[in-house]
């Protein structure tokens, strides 16, 4: 053993004998003397002071955290991965169409075109159409369009044996009908309109005859052909123009489209508001 480390035990030994030789009755507390023995002291340690390179990295990466938690936590001005798209997301539109509401009602309609005498068997639409046939009518709007079925209401006779023709009840046939013409007097311009040709000739007066004839293929086809001509005007933004010089509707029209609600919304639960006063008449609108 080293004399350094001999002279450390000894000075410890008899602060030692000092503690246990100090009577009982002393209040003072031992107080450590200093020693003057060169005891081992820990090794001095010095400073060093940071690479410029890594103070840099570890700011950069400071710098990322708080832009991230800002993100997170939307006080930053820039959104977390995701979260703008949902923000900015739009709006579904609905439409409740003709055909899910007769759907609903099926039990009171019935096909409203018979078989036509003069559509042959072998066309590719022969008559009659099947009771489930869809037909679709383009709106003025952007990617708007409703879907009917070709049917008619009835009830039940007198005699209760048979069904006739209910004229209170909501027809899908007569509203394709009167829907394409409000659009093609009010959506078009007069040039415009004779893409669609008018009462007497042209796709127009198909959409009557056909109705009238009650021949099915033909009227479908009509249909069709009126909707290839106002998916082109709306292709090319003629009718969103002409919607915006127009700014309101006119009181018939506006009647219309308050109809078209009605029998979509409330006509087949009218028995539950027998007792109540409506307020959708368009003079109130």
């Amino acid at each position: 053993m080293s004399i350094r480390n001999k002279l450390y035990l000894l000075s410890e030994s008899d602060q030692k004998d000092k503690w246990l030789n100090m009577p009982l009755s002393t209040p003072s507390r031992p107080i450590l003397q200093k020693t003057n023995v060169n005891t081992p002291t820990a090794p001095a340690t010095t400073t060093m002071k940071p690479h410029p390179d890594s103070e840099k990295k570890s700011t950069l990466g400071l710098k990322r955290q708080l832009s991230s938690s800002s993100a997170l936590s939307g006080n930053g001005t820039t959104a977390a991965p995701g979260t703008a798209a949902l923000k900015k997301a739009k709006p579904v539109r609905c439409i409740t169409h003709s055909e899910r509401m007769v759907k609903a009602t099926r039990s009171k309609y019935r096909p409203f075109f018979t078989p036509s005498l003069d559509e042959g068997t072998d066309s590719p639409r022969s008559s009659p159409l099947k009771d489930d046939h869809v037909c679709r009518l383009e709106y003025p709007g952007t990617g708007d369009y409703e879907n009917f079925l070709l049917l008619k209401p009835v009830t039940l006779n007198a005699r209760q044996d048979d069904v006739e023709d209910d004229n209170d009840e909501y027809h899908p046939v007569n509203d394709i009908y009167q829907t394409a013409f409000w659009i093609y007097d009010c959506y078009l311009t007069p040039s415009q309109q004779e893409r669609l040709g008018d009462a007497s000739q042209g796709i127009m007066r198909n959409l009557t005859k056909y109705r009238n004839r009650r021949n099915g293929p033909g009227f479908a086809q009509a249909v069709d052909a009126f909707n290839k001509v106002i998916k082109e005007f709306k292709l090319s933004g003629d009718i969103h123009k002409n919607a915006k010089e127009m700014r309101h509707p006119s009181y018939d029209l506006t009647c219309h489209i308050l109809y078209q609600v009605y029998s979509r919304t409330v006509a087949h639960q009218a028995d539950a508001l027998n007792n109540y006063q409506g307020k959708n008449k368009p003079t109130i609108v």
